[in-house]
């Protein structure tokens, strides 16, 4: 069973990306949330997670540096962004980061990034 962390520290956003989750074309997965960057490290720790979606904009650990501290410890786990009005307008702000795709249609960008697990 696929395995999603969203990590957003607004509750709406959150609800949203969950509804967006369960909508898509996967029966069963199992949704874990953290509300910011660190919280998230700490929980991707113990591993097995299939997706990880992020916002940029957090206290403590944004998008970006949580992404930064995946790729150093050597997780892979594939990561799309939350926020394509902040990622469009600010393309750099995820230039350096590799592996990170922005949603533009949340349930299409979900299916695809756990058919490739």
């Amino acid at each position: 069973m696929p395995r999603v962390l969203i990590v957003d520290d607004e509750d709406d956003v959150h609800a949203l990306l969950r509804a967006a989750v369960r909508r898509s074309k996967i029966a069963e997965l199992t949704l874990d949330h953290a509300r910011d960057g660190q919280q998230a490290l700490d929980i991707l720790e113990a591993g097995g997670f299939d997706l990880v979606l992020t916002d940029l904009n957090m206290p403590h650990v944004t998008g970006t540096q949580l992404i930064d501290r995946m790729r150093a410890r050597g997780d892979q786990t594939p990561v799309a962004v939350v926020g394509g009005l902040i990622v469009e307008e600010h393309p750099e702000a995820l230039a350096h980061v590799p592996k990170a795709e922005v949603l533009s249609r949340p349930a299409e960008v979900i299916v695809d990034l756990l058919d490739r697990r």
